[in-house]
């Protein structure tokens, strides 16, 4: 159990991704990815209660999606 978790948070394969500046985009993502599902929500319900409890369970899905995009792009580079 405990390699897994190094080999995670040692892993440094996608620090190179677009030219270096994945880290901040990906933060960038983020935050714009889920200011825009908060905002979107809010405007089409007008309920704040709702509006944040679905933006919190779009949390998981991005991080898939984010996921599957570095793989894809490192497989693709290979």
């Amino acid at each position: 159990m405990s390699n897994k978790i190094d080999e995670i948070i040692g892993d440094i394969s996608k620090d190179d991704l677009l030219g270096g500046y994945y880290v901040f985009y990906r933060r960038l993502f983020f935050m714009f990815a889920i200011a825009g599902i908060f905002m979107l929500l809010l405007s089409i319900t007008n309920s704040y209660a709702f509006s944040s409890i679905f933006t919190g369970l779009c949390v998981g899905p991005l991080f898939v999606l984010e996921d599957k995009w570095v793989r894809y792009n490192l497989e693709k580079n290979k």
